[in-house]
């Protein structure tokens, strides 16, 4: 037997949105829209005709925990109260959803990267494919917000608005370079939050005292250098990995510090592959508000950060196929790719098996008894 209403009790989080339609001749309640969009998302669905087919064909179990007395909505019901949709409110409710599900982990990892809808663009109106600035956390292994690019500027404007959404006391924020930036730093100590951000040629006059500083010492073996190392070495898939971790908090050759928020040390990263006896070597440099002893928190920050893109942005665009949705109108397309974070959320915090996201997803679009175990973050066992 299917679980009662509980199986929606995370709408709770979302009833707090406006809904931008006229208060008269509604037949569908907003939160009703939300859950059965979620639910056919889980359900493999990518587009709003999808949505409404899936709800058509799977009403009468639907029926059993959604309010469903006036049918199904039509495609052009979803798609055009998402359009309208204001997406501020909707990652608000996100945020605070997540939080509910979110543990606490000592130092967690939260990165942060952007992506690019790539099909979002509109030709006959010219308009670019949107762009979605996300965080990640990488213990918990779940998307904890988004923020879209404005159309006529970049991740620098629109990191710092998804920080102030975001709950970051005690975590290691991670951000690629273009996330270098002095009001980030900021933004993120004043979240009582540490940092590890990538230098690269956007602060290239940081960056180039770092390699010189780096390979003056490298000269010497950093003998004379007070500084913590760590090595970790890999051998998986054909692929031999080794990596060293250098981390200082001697950073006066960086002064002055003019606009950036406790920067207390500087790291650098030689990683080597070695595939089919050809190897390959790539040194990054960072700077960072992690203090002396932290080497284990910074070589493991700096390795978690490519967990945004392959735990993340892969699965949405191999398993969601989020890259060949075409939905575009208003604020549609970044209210659908919140929509399929929230079902990705769902189906990642089941963990009744080991098997890979596409599986359980396939799962879950097979068998209604495993969607709602995601949805009420049981053990599906637990519900026979």
């Amino acid at each position: 037997m299917l679980p009662p209403a509980p199986a929606v009790s995370f709408l709770k989080y979302f009833l707090p949105i406006s809904d931008p339609r006229r208060k008269c001749g509604k037949l569908h309640k907003l939160e009703k829209i939300i859950g059965l969009s979620v639910i056919a998302i889980m359900g493999r669905a990518e587009t709003w005709s999808e949505i409404e087919q899936y709800g058509e064909y799977h009403q009468g179990w639907i029926s059993n925990f959604l309010d469903l007395e006036n049918g199904i909505p039509s495609h052009d019901t979803f798609g055009r109260v998402f359009s309208m949709l204001d997406p501020k409110e909707f990652q608000e409710c996100f945020v605070n959803w997540v939080e509910s599900l979110r543990k606490h982990v000592s130092s967690e990892i939260v990165s942060i990267d952007g992506k690019t809808l790539r099909r979002s663009f509109d030709k006959a109106n010219g308009t670019l494919p949107f762009h979605i600035v996300s965080a990640w956390s990488n213990e918990n292994e779940l998307s904890l917000g988004q923020q879209q690019v404005d159309k006529k500027s970049n991740e620098i404007t629109a990191i710092p608005r998804l920080l102030k959404l975001l709950a970051l006391k005690g975590c290691i924020v991670t951000i690629d370079a273009m996330g270098c930036q002095k009001d980030i730093t900021k933004e993120i100590r004043d979240k009582k939050a540490d940092y590890v951000l990538t230098l690269k040629s956007n602060q290239r006059n940081l960056r180039d005292r770092a390699e010189s500083f780096f390979n003056e010492h490298q000269k010497t073996d950093f003998k004379d250098l007070k500084h913590e190392f760590y090595e970790s070495k890999n051998n998986s898939h054909g692929r031999e990995e080794h990596r060293k971790y250098y981390l200082t908090t001697n950073i006066n050759f960086l002064k002055p510090f003019d606009g950036w928020t406790d920067i207390k040390s500087v790291g650098m990263v030689v990683a080597s592959r070695a595939v089919k006896g050809v190897t390959s070597t790539s040194i990054r440099y960072f700077i960072s508000s992690l203090k002396q002893g932290s080497i284990s928190d910074f070589s493991r920050a700096v390795r978690c950060h490519w967990g945004i893109e392959n735990k993340l942005h892969w699965t949405l665009d191999v398993c969601m196929r989020e890259d060949l949705c075409r939905v575009r109108k208003n604020y549609a397309a970044q209210n659908f790719a919140a929509l399929r974070k929230i079902a990705l959320n769902f189906i990642k915090t089941e963990k009744s098996t080991n098997k890979s996201f596409r599986s359980k997803k396939f799962r879950a679009s097979c068998q209604p008894e495993y969607l709602i175990a995601c949805l009420i973050n049981k053990n599906i066992n637990d519900l026979k």
